[in-house]
């Protein structure tokens, strides 16, 4: 049963933090939200009164059990427990509103850690300038939406999009947590300590691979569109280090070719970057890997 809620927030310019929370309502409380932007006291004064009624961003209290969501004034202020530096913003606050009522329970602890880590905290931390994650980036496209005039609309526009951005980082956190899982089960091996070998599909692994483990290349198995298994040698890329690319005269390069200025047979493509090379045997694939790590081909990664 879907349960009917009114949301209200102040009109003139929006953040992302009364975005999100408002987005963060539509995905886990009610898609069929009521939302009314205005600072009118009297309008205001009723939804504080209200239990049925969310005031977020606005109004001058916080109540948990009242609904009344505002973080702009100090006695009001309240903090991560697990950070003690960092002070929620509207969307903090909503967000553990629905934790503590039982919302968010298809997430595990991981899952959640995860999604505050990547998203409600630092939106907290640019809205409130406290804590370690300083400014969120995506933040100045959300503020592009404002505008001097039909700014209720531009709302809208803007909220549409942090529903979007927020289901992604949903989808994104789901991914990561079964590629986990799934990398757990596997039998891989590393070969020569830089390059790891998995036997098996597994989507979104190199970003897992990046943060778990010290390889530099990954050597792992792709389908074609005709259901043809090849072997994908891959560099890993890890922000601020160097990666391992093919040798420049490889770069680029595919067919007869390429066959005709390397040794390994199974050797049917390599990307102009020189992060990734394509063979259609595994074999060929490993002696691709090794020979990155022996040509010592490196680019940085700012």
């Amino acid at each position: 049963m879907i349960r009917l809620a009114n949301v209200i927030t102040h009109d003139g310019t929006f953040h992302s933090d009364e975005l999100f929370a408002c987005a963060l309502l539509k995905r886990f409380y009610s898609s069929d939200l009521a939302i009314t932007r205005t600072r009118d006291v009297d309008k205001l004064n009723i939804g504080l009164m209200d239990p049925n009624v969310f005031v977020i961003d606005v109004g001058g209290q916080y109540n948990f059990k009242m609904l009344n969501f505002d973080h702009h004034f100090k006695k009001h202020c309240k903090y991560w427990h697990n950070e003690k530096s960092l002070q929620m913003s509207s969307c903090g606050l909503v967000w553990t509103f629905l934790k503590k009522k039982g919302f968010l329970k298809k997430f595990n602890k991981s899952q959640l850690r995860s999604l505050e880590q990547r998203l409600i905290k630092r939106i907290d931390a640019h809205d409130t300038g406290t804590g370690k994650y300083g400014i969120w980036k995506p933040s100045i496209i959300f503020s592009g939406y404002n505008r001097s005039v039909n700014n209720d609309q531009q709302f809208k526009k803007a909220l549409s999009v942090a529903c979007d951005v927020l289901d992604n980082y949903i989808q994104f956190v789901i991914s990561e947590s079964r590629v986990e899982s799934s990398f757990n089960k596997v039998s891989f091996k590393l070969i020569d300590k830089n390059i790891l070998f998995v036997p098996e599909r597994i989507d979104g692994l190199m970003k897992y691979v990046s943060k778990k483990t010290s390889a530099k290349v990954v050597i792992r198995p792709r389908l074609t569109e005709d259901n043809k298994e090849l072997w994908v040698c891959e560099s890993v890329f890890r922000e601020k280090s160097e990666i391992l690319l093919a040798p420049l005269e490889l770069c680029g390069i595919d067919g007869e070719l390429l066959k005709s200025i390397t040794d390994i047979p199974g050797l049917t493509f390599c990307h102009s970057g020189g992060h990734l090379a394509i063979c259609s045997d595994k074999e060929s694939a490993i002696l691709m890997a090794k020979l990155m790590v022996r040509s010592k081909s490196y680019s940085r990664i700012k």
